[in-house]
């Protein structure tokens, strides 16, 4: 039996079909990219390469292509060695300019502490700073906070999206964490 949706928003507005299944677009080795609705999430498990940033790039088009009112991605860094060549800091440059992907939020949410957890916010705090995004973007050290932000930023959109839901959303595409292991020496 299909849920009933309010023929208007809070807004007085028709809001867009709901989809109610996540879809898996993507996932190898470094990265896990799913889709639901207008907002995209990626866990990745190590440094990205061109490929995976490029396959996060095509899925924010395609995104606001289907949602002109706007999406959200939530980035969800895990682990990994915090390398990042040229070409890859070229790619990330390309998406943060390009204002017509996740164009009403990012949320950066950084769960690898220590050095590499600081190389990652550095490495971000970089491409913001000379990209100058027109989206917002924020870097976050846990989810539940993330949430929150992006429930706010999804508000002018046409999507309707309760915090419950985004949370479900994030841990079903990043799937369980694993406590961080100490190094032995």
């Amino acid at each position: 039996m299909a849920a009933a949706y309010p023929s208007t928003d809070h807004r007085g507005e028709a809001p867009e079909p709901v989809t109610v299944n996540l879809r898996l677009n993507f996932e190898n080795e470094i990265l896990r990219l799913g889709v639901e609705r207008n907002v995209c999430v990626v866990a990745w498990r190590n440094a990205p390469t061109v490929l995976e940033l490029r396959e996060m790039h095509k899925t924010g088009k395609r995104l606001q292509l289907e949602h002109k009112k706007g999406s959200a991605l939530f980035s969800v860094i895990l682990g990994g060695t915090p390398a990042f060549p040229q070409d890859v800091r070229d790619e990330v440059g390309v998406i943060v300019r390009d204002d017509h992907v996740f164009t009403l939020a990012a949320a950066h949410v950084i769960l690898v502490t220590g050095l590499a957890g600081a190389a990652v916010r550095a490495f971000l705090s970089t491409a913001f700073l000379l990209s100058r995004p027109s989206t917002p973007n924020k870097v976050f050290a846990d989810i539940a906070t993330s949430v929150k932000w992006v429930h706010e930023k999804l508000e002018v959109g046409s999507v309707i999206w309760s915090e419950a839901e985004l949370l479900d959303l994030v841990t079903r595409v990043v799937g369980p964490i694993e406590p961080v292991k100490k190094a032995t020496g």
